[in-house]
């Protein structure tokens, strides 16, 4: 030990200096530095502890941004969607977009099963993916050139596609607009229930009101144009069929309707035939015929001219030397088809069946009773109306 103030060495432990008598107790002992005037500091065992662990923790950051970028960057991601969109791997590509719309038929089921649907893949090609190159991009969007070749029965082409990038948070995401529509409008029978590519679609989506028998639903967004739309309800069968709606137009999709609708309606045209028959052969008039009356308005025109030439016509009421005595049909059997027109599912029933027709021939004051016996085929049509088929129109004439 060194005294502070004559600075003669002194017994470690002293309380005075030998020298000069100076008080040592109080005096801060002289440093003694380790060569090169670097102090080595000492961790217990906690201390180590905690460093490591800090240490640790740095290095699992580091090696995450370097694995999540290899994984998530935006060129990684470009390469990612080429590779699924030429191998058909849906729900992989589905990963890769950026979905900023919501709704029933934007989830990743909805995408897989209408690209499924959609039909594409059918061809056995062969693929090789280049990998990507950066045409430009910023912070927040990016735009990839992905150059890959085809292998078609022996043949190969070469193509480029873009891909543009938008940044989604701490991801890099494909923009959907290639596959997302706004504008897909169906017309399905009023009172149906709807299904597209396995989804039932929900009343929010149909228009408040029906247009000649049918409910329109205007579905957006949606994944592309190209669905299997899937119909039921009370007198519908179940069924499904393949609609495209890259026309721009609202696509009616067919019924078919069930054994008892069409029994139904086959039974109702053959009360509504005799109906008409009976009427044009005692001469009333169209109006006051009640199913001519209610029938159809938009093709009315045309059956009261069809109604008029049988009762004045072909029953001879316009005919002074004809005397009309009795008509009777028998053995009718009716038989129904659906078809479309002008947007309607139309039930024509056709109505087979034998006939008597009862007359009385007058010449000269002369009369002579006269019968006319044979089968005939007359026809009506039927349109929806509510919950009712209402008379669309009429094919009839006397079986002679």
């Amino acid at each position: 030990m060194f005294c502070p103030e004559c600075g003669s060495e002194n017994v470690d432990g002293a309380a005075f200096c030998e020298n000069c008598g100076t008080r040592l107790q109080d005096a801060a002992p002289v440093s003694q530095a380790a060569p090169g005037g670097k102090k080595r500091i000492s961790l217990d065992a906690s201390e180590k502890t905690q460093l490591a662990a800090i240490l640790a923790a740095a290095v699992a950051v580091i090696l995450f941004f370097v694995v999540f970028n290899m994984q998530f960057s935006a060129k990684n991601i470009a390469e990612k969607y080429a590779k699924a969109l030429l191998e058909d791997e849906w729900g992989q590509l589905y990963d890769t977009l950026l979905i900023e719309d919501e709704g029933e038929f934007l989830t990743k089921e909805a995408f897989v099963t209408a690209m499924e649907l959609e039909g594409r893949g059918t061809e056995e090609m062969i693929y090789s993916v280049g990998k990507p190159v950066k045409v430009k991009g910023d912070f927040s969007k990016k735009i990839y050139r992905v150059s890959y070749s085809s292998v078609l029965d022996g043949l190969e082409d070469s193509h480029t596609m873009e891909i543009r990038l938008k940044r989604s948070g701490l991801f890099w995401k494909v923009q959907s607009k290639d596959f997302v529509i706004n504008d897909l409008s169906i017309a399905v029978p009023e009172g149906a229930k709807v299904k597209i590519d396995k989804i039932s679609v929900p009343e929010k989506y149909k228009a408040e009101k029906s247009k000649n028998g049918k409910d329109i639903y205007h579905i957006s967004p949606v994944f592309g144009y190209s669905h299997f739309v899937e119909l039921s309800g009370e007198g519908l069968e179940e069924t499904g069929q393949f609609i495209d709606g890259s026309y721009g137009e609202t696509v009616t999709v067919k019924a078919i309707y069930n054994k008892k609708i069409m029994e139904e309606v086959s039974e109702q045209a053959a009360k509504d035939l005799e109906e008409i028959l009976y009427a044009a052969s005692l001469n009333k008039k169209f109006s006051d015929v009640e199913v001519l009356n209610q029938m159809d308005d938009s093709r009315k025109e045309g059956a009261v001219d069809v109604y008029n030439y049988l009762r004045q016509g072909e029953f001879g009421n316009d005919d002074s030397y004809h005397t009309f005595i009795k008509y009777e049909l028998s053995n009718l059997e009716a038989s129904a088809m659906v078809y479309e027109d002008d947007g309607r599912d139309v039930l024509s029933v056709s109505i087979d069946g034998d006939y008597c027709h009862q007359y009385r021939n007058n010449y000269w004051g002369y009369g002579r009773d006269d019968v006319k016996e044979g089968s005939e085929s007359n026809q009506l049509e039927y349109v929806k109306d509510g919950d009712e088929w209402k008379l669309y129109d009429i094919s009839i004439s006397l079986g002679y």
